[in-house]
């Protein structure tokens, strides 16, 4: 997948990936010394994908990784995403995520 971005540059976050003219296929946050957080801190970060593509060329089903990096703690955690072409997924599964995801 790609999007554009176009208020990212008023915002905190910073394109790390680029698909040529596509757009936009990697984000990321640095919190930085004015914005940690502490223990079972809670922050809300808001990204606009604007306008989010599939692009069927790059093979598999697109999903959206999420990596929480702090000193020594490195976690991932990965959702898969889903398109509707004409009414139909494009990715079927036996066990759907549900309609909220």
């Amino acid at each position: 997948m790609a999007f554009d971005a176009p208020g990212l540059a008023n915002n905190s976050w910073a394109v790390i990936d680029r698909a040529g003219e596509v757009g936009v296929t990697g984000v990321q946050w640095d919190g930085g010394p004015a914005s940690s957080i502490h223990g079972h801190g809670l922050r809300v970060l808001e990204l606009s994908l604007g306008t989010l593509v599939y692009v069927p060329e790059w093979g598999s089903q697109p999903a959206l990784v999420f990596q929480l990096l702090a000193e020594g703690y490195n976690m991932a955690h990965t959702v898969t995403v889903n398109f509707r072409f004409n009414g139909e997924l494009l990715f079927p599964a036996a066990d759907p995520q549900p309609e909220w995801l």
